[in-house]
């Protein structure tokens, strides 16, 4: 019976210590702005022991190489979790506009101005979040068309 507790104790030991070494990498790898082989070593620690701060470098590796939808699914756990600050939600809010989800966006822009209450552009893009609709809607009534005229 020791043996099996130790061999368990000793597995989740080297474990913890191989997430570690991989969070090591990404962080390194991340201050080197080498995002995509961070996001690689981020993902290979987080899939073994939950790191906050990798959590939330790893959404912000996705942002910075503008990837999107990879961006918006890692900063829905961000904001999850008790680590996360106001500017984690207001990037989350960006990024659900961008990829035109204006009706949730404005629940995290609303988080973030509870924090902020003066920021003056977030202000706006929540303002637009209400007005996207109206834009759209004036949009449909044109169409654009490639004219034959010779242009040079």
């Amino acid at each position: 019976m020791k043996k099996l507790i130790l061999s368990i104790t000793s597995a989740a030991f080297l474990l913890s210590g191989c997430a570690s070494y991989h969070m090591r990498q990404g962080n390194r790898l991340y201050n080197d702005m080498a995002y995509s082989m961070a996001i690689e070593e981020y993902q290979k620690a987080l899939s073994k022991k939950e790191f906050p701060d990798g959590r939330i470098r790893l959404a912000e590796s996705y942002r910075l190489m503008n990837d999107l939808p990879h961006a918006e699914e890692a900063y829905s756990k961000v904001v999850q979790m008790k680590e996360a600050e106001p500017v984690h939600k207001l990037r989350y809010g960006l990024m659900l506009m961008r990829n035109g989800k204006y009706d949730q966006a404005k629940t995290y822009l609303d988080q973030y101005l509870a924090a902020n209450a003066n920021d003056a552009s977030v202000q706006k893009l929540r303002a637009s979040c209400d007005s996207i609709a109206a834009w759209k809607e004036d949009s449909l009534q044109y169409t654009i068309q490639t004219s034959s005229l010779n242009s040079g």
